[in-house]
Order: C-alpha cells, then structure tokens, then sequence
C-alpha cells in the first residue's frame, strides 16, 4: 500500500494522520481553506480525505489510468468555498496507444460526485485552476499547454513551444499569466488573455519538474533533476 501524511508545521513537524491509497500517490493539494486534502493514485480513484479527522470523505471514480494531477478550485466563481476538483490522467482509455489524445482531464462536483471533461486534451501530466475556479490550465505529455473553460470543456487556448512533456503548471495570483514547467529544461511564461509566450527562463541542466509564482506574480521558483 501507498500513504501519504500530514503534518503539523508548528509542532517540530509532528504526522498528524495517515491516509491510505492502494498504489503509488502522485499528486496531493489542500483545499483553500486547509480542511479538505484531494489526492490522486495509481489506483485510478481521487480521494477527498477531512484533515481534522483523517476520515475519507469520498472516492471519485472513473479514470482508467494513473491519476497525475490534481488541484481543488479556489472557490470564489462559485460563491462557496472548494466545490470543484480538477483531475488529469496520462491517458483514459486502455485500448489507446500511450500519448493518444483522450478525454483525460475531469473537473468534478464535490457535492454530487459528478463530472464533466474537458475535450481531448491530451494525456495530462499536470492541471490547475485559476484564482477565480472559472478556468483550468494543463500541461500534457507533448509539451502543449492548454487553456479550458470549466463550465462547458471547451478549449479556449493552445500554446505551444516546449519540444517535451510539461510536468507543472500553474496561473499567477491575478490570473493572468501562467507558468510551466518542462522536460525540454526550459521554463515559460505565458499570457493568459492571448496565449502568447511572454519569457524563456533557460538554465537548468535537466527536466523541470516544478513551478510555481510568489503571491505578487514577481517572481517564480522552479525544481528539476538538475545535479
């Protein structure tokens, strides 16, 4: 079996809880206001677990692969705190040679289970939403990074440039650019209202592995294998 732990920072790090998946976890995110962890498998479930208590709340099923990536919504489009998740799989179907585009990433309905997909996006390695929850970015395993509407699935922008996989992205803040993260060890920034690339910060030796913007969007840190 594969568990993941939380911690209490202000006590040395003391492990609170230890949550329990039946294979190798991959992704793991707070909802916003710290009560709630979403976590995803290779099992192929994602999981809603309660922080105070370590109960599972709910299993969300469907996905035919690995779960790579997953990120609560912030919860401010929808009047209410975390109502949405966001979930990406390499690919959802196993009869499809790897690296076929598929219906791979769902954003569900935390109250009713229910999802919708977003239309072939690719095969997901990384998703996350905007401040406002009324948008999603993806990074896939061709190195496209793509823009979708959460309501409707729909496609909105496509932005490429990275010659590898993107295994991190995310917005800024104020939701108007994005950063990614790729295996081509480079790291972009893009404009989200034109889907133009802004910057090509180059530097590292191997595959970037992860990103992300300070609150102000002034400055962006980023992780690799780079020795």
């Amino acid at each position: 079996e594969c568990l993941k732990y939380v911690y209490n920072c202000h006590n040395n790090y003391k492990l609170l809880k230890t949550l329990e998946h039946s294979s190798e976890v991959y992704s793991v995110a707070f909802n916003h206001d710290g009560t709630k962890i979403v976590s995803g498998s290779d099992d192929k479930v994602v999981r809603i677990w309660d922080v105070k208590t370590g109960e599972l709340l709910k299993t969300l099923e469907g996905h035919k692969r690995r779960v790579k990536s997953v990120a609560f919504n912030i919860g401010k489009y929808d009047k209410k705190p975390s109502t949405k998740i966001v979930s990406g799989t390499p690919s959802d179907t196993n009869n499809e040679p790897f690296g076929t585009p598929e219906k791979s990433l769902r954003v569900w309905d935390l109250e009713t289970g229910e999802f919708i997909r977003m239309k072939n996006p690719g095969t997901v390695n990384s998703a996350a939403f905007n401040h406002d929850g009324n948008l999603i970015v993806s990074g896939n395993f061709t190195g496209q990074v793509s823009i979708w509407n959460v309501k409707t699935g729909e496609l909105l922008k496509k932005m490429i440039g990275h010659t590898n996989g993107v295994p991190s992205v995310v917005f800024n803040h104020d939701g108007t650019k994005i950063v990614s993260g790729s295996r081509d060890k480079t790291v972009r920034v893009w404009d989200v209202a034109t889907g133009n690339l802004l910057k090509i910060l180059k530097g590292h030796t191997k595959d970037v592995n992860t990103v992300a913007f300070n609150h102000d969007g002034t400055k962006i840190v980023s992780g690799s294998h780079d020795e």
